[in-house]
């Protein structure tokens, strides 16, 4: 028997200056392209206690594409375009229905992104999308499995590039053994199983408590949002994993 899953890959992006100035480009069009139709279904709201849904919205942003001052929107990826307003009625439906707040504009200097629904590729350390011939480089930290649905592209308000990648993944379903295996957890080892199997106690607490302690006298003295504590952890190869607010756990 089999079961698909889908799964997300995260990957931070290394665009040449050209790839950067495309890449924002079609931020800037999704942004646009997503205002634009959201101020229109609000005055139209206004005027006639109703709005356009996507098909009508659709066909009204090929008309804006063939303006004289709107011929940019060609630069860009016309999908992407298509997808905003997908994401537009998405929000409204939501909306409706008691799932999410009132959809927003978009702002410049916020977390922008925009998705690419098909034809995306990842052939060695590049991804291959419509309009970037070439490829984008990536930092492709593990490799990705199953087949590629669709991407997204973010740029986060200090300008770091990321590229969430949706694979469906198809797995084969493992028989159920019918058995039990007790489970004892205990100080001098993690946990005893009923099998004799054991697993060790690194004791990650014990091990990094004076960092840990220094830590959190430095973090005292941050400001909320500060990124200097982690850059302190960084350069002294700690991994530090945040539990709760002002509480971090080494490992």
């Amino acid at each position: 028997m089999t079961k698909k899953i889908y799964k997300s890959y995260r990957y931070a992006l290394r665009p040449t200056k050209e790839q950067l100035t495309l890449l924002k480009k079609h931020f800037g069009s999704v942004r646009y392209v997503f205002n634009h139709f959201l101020a229109s279904k609000q005055e139209q709201y206004k005027q006639d206690k109703k709005s356009d849904n996507y098909t009508k919205q659709a066909a009204a942003l090929t008309q804006l594409k063939k303006q004289a001052d709107k011929q940019w929107l060609k630069e860009v990826n016309s999908q992407s375009l298509q997808t905003a307003l997908r994401h537009l009625d998405r929000a409204f439906v939501n909306f409706f229905n008691g799932k999410a707040k009132y959809p927003r504009f978009k702002k410049k200097h916020a977390k922008n992104s925009f998705t690419v629904p098909q034809f995306v590729k990842v052939v060695g350390n590049r991804l291959y999308i419509p309009k970037f011939k070439g490829g984008i480089k990536l930092i492709l930290h593990r490799p990705v499995q199953g087949r590629i649905k669709h991407c997204t592209l973010t740029q986060t308000p200090t300008g770091k590039l990321f590229v969430s990648i949706l694979c469906e993944v198809v797995y084969q379903v493992l028989p159920s053994s019918q058995q039990a295996v007790g489970l004892d957890l205990g100080l001098k080892d993690f946990a005893v199983f009923s099998d004799e199997n054991k697993a060790a106690n690194h004791k990650y607490l014990k091990r990094y408590e004076q960092q840990l302690a220094k830590a959190q006298r430095r973090l005292s003295k941050k400001q909320k949002k500060s990124t200097c504590l982690g850059r302190w952890f960084f350069k002294r190869k700690i991994d530090i994993f945040l539990l709760s607010e002002g509480t971090f756990y080494a490992a």
